[in-house]
């Protein structure tokens, strides 16, 4: 069975395949000490699914860019996008 082809990287996220049976998937936002966004949060389903089709893929790495954090969580424009406004108090 032919390993499906890669997604192309987005900024946010990285998949990195250099090496047999292993993939590295990056989060890619030290700015915001990797944040997740919706960029991140679709762009990992989106890696997720591709690697978990890929039966030569062994083990994946899950690793962070920068050196302040491994993810803040939840950023709070993402947070604000996804809440009523009225649960916001506006």
């Amino acid at each position: 069975m032919n390993a499906p082809a890669s997604i192309p990287a987005v900024d946010c996220v990285t998949l990195e395949r250099s090496f047999p049976h292993l993939a590295i998937v990056t989060l890619n936002r030290p700015e915001v000490r990797n944040a997740i966004d919706g960029c991140v949060a679709t762009t990992l389903a989106r890696f997720v699914a591709e690697l978990d089709e890929d039966p030569s893929i062994r083990c994946v790495i899950l690793t962070r860019a920068g050196d302040q954090a491994f993810s803040a969580g939840e950023g709070p424009r993402a947070f604000n996008e996804k809440r009523p406004a009225r649960w916001l108090g506006r």
